[in-house]
This record gives C-alpha cells, sequence and structure tokens, in this order.
C-alpha cells in the first residue's frame, strides 16, 4: 500500500513537472523532473515506513556518502557535458552524443568513488547491474595495492 501511494505520487509530480520543465528545458526538464519525482517517491516511502525500519534503512552515513558522490558526479556531469556541447555543437545528433556521454560519465564517477570510498558492502553491489563484475575488480585492485 505505501509503495503503490508513493508510485501514484511520483507519477503525478511527473507529469505536472514535465509539462513544466520540457517547455522550458527541453531533454534536460524531463531527466530533472525524472529525479525530483523519484525523490518524492523516496522520500513518501521512506516517512511512510515503520519507525523500525527507518532505522535500519537510514544509516546517516550512507546517505550523506552518496550525497556526496551524486554532488560530485553532478558537477563533472554538467562540466563534460557543456565542454562536449562547446566542441560538437547543439543540433539533434549533438545533444544524442552529449547525454551518452554525460551518463557514461556520470556512471563511472559514481561507481569509481562508491569502489574508493566502500560505500556499499559486496551484498549492496550484488543487488546492482554487473556488481558482481564491480566485485571481483576491486579485489583485484586491492591485491595489486596489497603488493606494492
Amino acid at each position: 500500500k505505501i509503495l503503490t501511494h508513493g508510485i501514484l505520487v511520483a507519477l503525478i509530480s511527473k507529469i505536472g513537472v514535465n509539462l513544466l520543465l520540457i517547455k522550458y528545458l527541453g531533454l534536460i526538464g524531463a531527466s530533472w523532473a525524472t529525479v525530483f519525482s523519484l525523490s518524492l517517491m523516496l522520500g513518501y516511502v521512506l516517512i511512510r515506513l515503520p519507525k523500525q525500519l527507518q532505522v535500519v534503512l537510514l544509516p546517516w552515513r550512507l546517505c550523506l556518502k552518496m550525497t556526496g558522490h551524486l554532488l560530485i558526479m553532478a558537477g563533472l556531469v554538467k562540466f563534460i557535458t557543456y565542454i562536449t556541447t562547446l566542441i560538437i555543437g547543439q543540433d539533434r545528433l549533438s545533444s544524442i552524443i552529449v547525454i551518452s556521454v554525460g551518463s557514461i560519465v556520470g556512471g563511472l564517477v559514481f561507481i569509481c568513488l562508491s569502489v574508493w570510498q566502500q560505500t556499499l558492502t559486496d551484498k549492496e553491489w550484488e543487488l546492482l547491474p554487473k556488481g558482481a563484475d564491480i566485485i571481483e575488480l576491486t579485489k583485484k585492485l586491492r591485491k595489486k595495492d596489497a603488493i606494492r
């Protein structure tokens, strides 16, 4: 029931925010609308959880680390997309390239920061796509550092 209500909150907010932001920001506005509506859904679900689960699911150190990772990622992606747009222009094909480059850079930055800061446990990594590969790569890199 909580999740269903959270999804409805996200859907309604996404429609409303999309109508507003796409008009002014285009495709980037749609992306921000998605981030905003999913954040609203997460907040709604977390607030509606029983207090015992909130304590388990809301470790503040993890939340702070993840927020830091996201802010660093957002800044770097903004910088990369700005530079890429200056280099290749702003037509439709260029926009696809800029979005692709920004997405790849964002994902890699977030993964690298999470591995470097040891933000997620192995069990948490396993829940993510290619998480097992990331765990294996991390173990190999740590072994190399230990040998040196």
